[in-house]
């Protein structure tokens, strides 16, 4: 096979693996400086992602063993390489979205690296054919970014602008990979310095739609985590007092056009004196242990906001107060049967419950403190019960 000799391919190599380099390690060096991620399956994604990236990087020096006699080695190991960078690309996308990566999915991986490895030598070493081999190394190239496109149409989160990021980033190479490489590789002789620079520039296009895609996606991840922590009470994981007025133009919304939603306000009976007794520390537990048992007992379209100390706030689509007072009764029965065990100790937690209807064409304060007023007859009446607003104090 024609290869030129002298220093002009010398220099070719030495200079694209160079630029490659440069490039790779900037990527390493970016995915190393972003913040240490809380948690685990977010520190995954990135130690796969920079995987990615040095798989790539050994997948283009592999290429260049074609050119001092080693060129058997080099087609098979070369797109192997690719074809491996390209699925741990897929795998650290999935662990951004906390999904698992099963024995099928690696098996598929395994087998599908296998098969493109048999076809490749069968292909180099007992029938050379260089214009069959390309389709076939490309087509196993767009399987995991097809697989990965639909991953993210699938994942992608309403308003996130960096799952939309990633998930062009997927379409541009699924037009790139099969429209670049080959016009160029079938209007340039197989193996000389023009392919070189193709190659070159084909990686460079995978690592860079990689990083930028994930630059984007991270950041937004990150703006949607502050946003999300801005309307976040740290210690019960609830929504905050904020979060509720900033929504609650919505709920007032709803009601107008017909929908039924009950407030509940709750306070934990004899909270002050259990911080007396037992200290900061299993106030803390008792409110953790509250809100807990509330998000198990409520369903997900129901809104848990702590208030304000020992208070919190229900908003319950769906209900009127009357329909509310057996909900509230079995949540009531059990706190009593799910005691929180403290240090030695077994602290039952009690509330009481004012609840208030909330009216077309009302403001939500006013619904609030009705409710607060049917929580203070609850105290007054012995705490531990409910209370549901009177139509005198609605009206």
């Amino acid at each position: 096979m024609a290869v030129p000799e002298g220093g002009s391919l010398q220099s070719s190599i030495l200079f694209s693996i160079l630029v490659l380099f440069i490039a790779t390690t900037a990527y390493l060096l970016f995915i190393r400086s972003l913040p240490g991620q809380p948690q685990s399956h977010q520190r995954r994604a990135l130690q796969l992602f920079s995987w990615f990236f040095l798989t790539e990087f050994l997948a283009y020096l592999v290429y260049c063993l074609r050119f001092i006699d080693m060129y058997l080695v080099s087609v098979v190991l070369n797109n192997l390489l690719y074809l491996c960078g390209v699925y741990l690309f897929y795998c650290g996308v999935r662990s951004r979205y906390q999904l698992d990566i099963s024995r099928k999915i690696l098996g598929f991986i395994c087998i599908h690296l296998l098969a493109l490895g048999v076809l490749l030598y069968w292909f180099t070493a007992i029938h050379n054919e260089i214009f069959i081999r390309l389709p076939l190394a490309l087509g196993s190239f767009c399987v995991p970014v097809l697989i990965t496109f639909s991953l993210i149409r699938q994942q992608q989160r309403p308003g996130n602008l960096g799952d939309r990021v990633l998930l062009l980033c997927t379409i541009v190479t699924l037009l790139l990979l099969p429209l670049l490489y080959p016009i160029f590789g079938y209007l340039l002789q197989p193996d000389q310095q023009g392919q070189l620079m193709v190659m070159t520039l084909v990686t460079l296009t995978l690592e860079t739609l990689c990083i930028g895609g994930l630059a984007i996606s991270y950041i937004y991840d990150l703006i949607d985590k502050l946003r999300s922590d801005a309307n976040t009470d740290k210690l019960t994981q609830s929504s905050n007092r904020r979060y509720f007025f900033k929504v609650a133009p919505q709920f007032q919304q709803r009601v107008a056009a017909g929908e039924q939603i009950s407030l509940v306000l709750l306070d934990i009976d004899h909270f002050k004196q259990l911080n007396d007794r037992y200290g900061h520390q299993a106030g803390d537990a008792v409110l953790r242990h509250f809100a807990t048992l509330l998000r198990q007992h409520l369903q997900s379209k129901d809104l848990i906001v702590r208030y304000g100390g020992e208070e919190f706030l229900l908003v319950l689509p769906g209900y009127t107060p009357a329909q509310t007072l057996p909900l509230l009764q079995q949540f009531q029965a059990r706190l009593r049967q799910s005691p929180l065990q403290y240090e030695s100790e077994e602290l039952i937690v009690r509330a009481s419950y004012g609840v208030a209807a909330l009216h077309a064409g009302q403001d939500i304060d006013h619904c609030v403190h009705r409710a607060d007023l049917a929580l203070y007859q609850a105290k007054a009446n012995g705490r531990d019960n409910v209370v549901l607003d009177s139509p005198a104090t609605a009206s």
